[in-house]
């Protein structure tokens, strides 16, 4: 009967194309970790300089406000950068980590492709809000 349960098992595993001891699904994992983590960074600088900008406008509400909101795109940013650098650090540890299997579940592959998928969804965020930033910083350079 075990064996009938491990031969049944087998049928439904997909192999996992791999290069010595680094698995595609693990490459794909780091490729994305460094993406979501190199955009949170290109990211960064305009979001600090945007929060400089606002705490050192003159004081009113309006000035208040801005600094709120600048203060949480700082935070955000810094939590996208978080999840890029654990992304990336689990894909780095993987990498080097013997690869004992060669096959994968089908609902294994739905799963690691959700994570990776989440992953990817950092590096789109942090991209989109830059590219926001710029168009109302080009809005606001048309209006002065």
């Amino acid at each position: 009967m075990k064996y009938l349960i491990a031969a049944l098992a087998s049928m439904f595993l997909i192999p996992i194309p791999s290069w010595g001891d680094v698995s595609l699904i693990e490459a794909i994992w780091t490729a994305v970790g460094m993406v979501a983590l190199f955009a949170s960074l290109w990211s960064m600088p305009k979001v600090v300089v945007d929060f400089v900008v606002a705490k050192h406008a003159p004081s009113g509400k309006m000035a208040e406000a801005r600094v709120m909101l600048a203060r949480g795109h700082i935070r955000r940013e810094c939590i996208r950068l978080a999840q890029g650098a654990i992304i990336l650090l689990i894909g780095l540890y993987a990498d080097f980590q013997p690869q004992p299997y060669s096959k994968i579940t089908l609902v294994g592959l739905f799963l690691t492709l959700g994570v990776v998928a989440l992953a990817a969804l950092v590096a789109v965020q942090s991209l989109l809000d830059r590219r926001q930033r710029d168009a109302a910083e080009r809005v606001l350079a048309e209006e002065a």
